[in-house]
């Protein structure tokens, strides 16, 4: 669904906001990128860094909502993960009795 309107500037749908924003996200963490990765990673550090300037601007609107959206599926899985490891933690330490 990407087009081009008028001004040149590009428009996503906000799934694909969300996409491009979990991509980001694990860009910001690798220690080495492809060309294509350093260009895709400076295009979205202008978007995020303009977020702040045109806070009132829907489509800065719905970046922010990608961004706190993945923001809280990331929070959601580690929770879960956690979870599951205290739970497996919590049945090794019942299981077994010996005299």
């Amino acid at each position: 669904m990407l087009s081009i309107v008028g001004c040149g500037k590009k428009t996503f749908s906000p799934e694909e906001k969300y996409e491009r924003v979990a991509r980001y996200q694990k860009l910001i963490w690798k220690d080495s990128l492809t060309e294509d990765e350093k260009k895709f990673k400076e295009e979205m550090d202008e978007v995020v860094a303009g977020l702040a300037l045109k806070a009132d601007d829907q489509d800065s609107k719905e970046w922010m909502a990608a961004l706190l959206k993945y923001d809280e599926e990331e929070t959601r899985k580690s929770i879960e993960e956690f979870r599951k490891e205290q739970e497996a933690e919590k049945t090794k330490s019942k299981g077994k009795i010996s005299f």
